[in-house]
């Protein structure tokens, strides 16, 4: 008659949230080198605005991955989760904008 209700999904672990800042980190340095070799001066506003994207998620992952190991797991996923907002958002505002 009653269901169980499914237990939500365990938030990510120290290690795993590791990888994902490590990773995404990495990321946006390669994406950061490669964009500064390819981009002509002057940058027009949505190239202005992907580079404040490139700095501001490269800063975050990079102060997220050396707070991680002693982060709660929670906090983790908060973490990882505001990052990928932030990552959409500023996205959503280059669309926009072109």
């Amino acid at each position: 008659m009653f269901e169980e209700i499914p237990s939500p999904p365990p938030p990510p672990s120290q290690r795993s949230a590791i990888a994902i800042c490590g990773a995404i980190f990495a990321l946006f340095l390669s994406v950061a080198v490669i964009t500064w070799n390819r981009w002509s001066r002057p940058l027009s506003l949505p190239r202005k605005v992907e580079a404040v994207q490139i700095i501001v998620c490269g800063m975050l992952s990079g102060v997220f991955l050396l707070a991680a190991k002693a982060a709660t797991p929670e906090t983790n996923r908060k973490r990882v989760t505001t990052l990928l907002f932030v990552s959409l958002l500023l996205q959503l505002i280059i669309d926009v904008l072109r």
